[in-house]
């Protein structure tokens, strides 16, 4: 993170050093906490990032999840839509005190090529709501599917002050 709320961060991580000193096991998990630090509001999370749908067809993954076609749309270039619940454990994420968070959501998936275009991502636990949607198209610099923008939206209903917080993401100039 360079910039937050509009202001240059003061010291910001050096990406390099941390890769030639943390756990190689570890590194994920300490850039994805040193990030969180910037995030919005008061529902803790770590797992907001654009890609992090995509996990569920990971063959890592995948075993763990129920798959249903629920729509094809026909036209010029028909899009299947899968849903996905997440049923066993291990889960994709966990809560503050290891506790299973189960996740459901959808993938939008162009019938002819196996492109991803949308996914949306959603979990709850106990008194706090979450959902991500993002959306893929192609760069073409890279010439290849990338995110284009992500929109978060977290509910918590507990406590004196019940928050809702949304957040819109643009990727650009990859």
């Amino acid at each position: 993170v360079r910039e937050a709320d509009g202001a240059t961060v003061i010291d910001p991580d050096d990406i390099r050093a941390l890769i030639q000193r943390a756990p190689l096991w570890r590194l994920g998990a300490i850039v994805a906490e040193k990030n969180a630090r910037y995030n919005i509001g008061n529902v803790r999370r770590t797992f907001n990032e654009p890609t992090f749908a995509l996990l569920v067809l990971d063959a890592l993954h995948r075993r763990r999840f129920r798959f249903d076609r629920t729509v094809v749309s026909s036209g010029a270039a028909p899009v299947v839509t899968l849903t996905f619940t997440e049923k066993d454990r291990p889960t994709l994420i966990s809560g503050m005190f290891g506790e299973p968070v189960y996740t459901n959501g959808e993938l939008d998936i162009d019938a002819a090529t196996g492109r991803v275009q949308r996914t949306r991502i959603a979990m709850a636990l106990g008194p706090v709501r979450a959902e991500m949607t993002t959306s893929y198209a192609l760069d073409q610099k890279l010439g290849m599917w990338v995110p284009v923008s992500m929109h978060e939206r977290y509910e918590q209903s507990a406590g004196p002050a019940p928050e809702v917080i949304t957040v819109e993401s643009t990727y650009t100039n990859y």
